[in-house]
């Protein structure tokens, strides 16, 4: 993923680093990723506020 760097530089809520982690190791072809905020909030010990929160920190990303 071309700004995966910008992702891993951020301060993530909950362990949702352990997602930025994982998608580093994605395929250079990736180009875009879809994940569910409601599930991931569940999942990784937070709330879907947090993640936008976190999310509006990287120019460019469409929410």
């Amino acid at each position: 993923m071309r700004r995966i760097d910008e992702l891993a530089a951020i301060p993530w809520p909950g362990q949702l680093g352990i997602i930025v982690r994982t998608l580093s190791k994605s395929p250079p072809s990736t180009r875009a990723v879809t994940l569910s905020a409601p599930r991931l909030a569940k999942e990784f010990g937070t709330t879907e506020d947090a993640i936008r929160a976190a999310l509006d920190r990287l120019d460019g990303v469409k929410l």
